[in-house]
């Protein structure tokens, strides 16, 4: 049984990373993730995919392979 990392703990990992980028990058408006741990941190799947991270919006998701996977995988809201 795999245990998935709670959407609670997903949303203050993004929360913090934004809060990071704000103090180090002013004027950033999106980050984009490729690496699979650093996937798999802000999501909780290690799918092969991209993950965008825009300074005032929702973070996304997409995924290369097996969506079926990552939405099994993840409470990440938008795969």
């Amino acid at each position: 049984m795999q245990v998935k990392v709670p959407l609670k703990e997903l949303n203050s990992r993004l929360e913090r990373f934004r809060k990071r980028m704000d103090q180090s990058t002013h004027g950033w408006e999106i980050t984009v993730v490729f690496s699979k741990i650093n996937l798999y941190y802000f999501t909780g799947t290690m799918q092969e995919g991209v993950l965008f991270i825009p300074r005032n919006d929702e973070a996304v998701l997409w995924v290369r392979r097996s969506y079926e996977r990552a939405v099994e995988e993840s409470l990440f809201p938008l795969i």
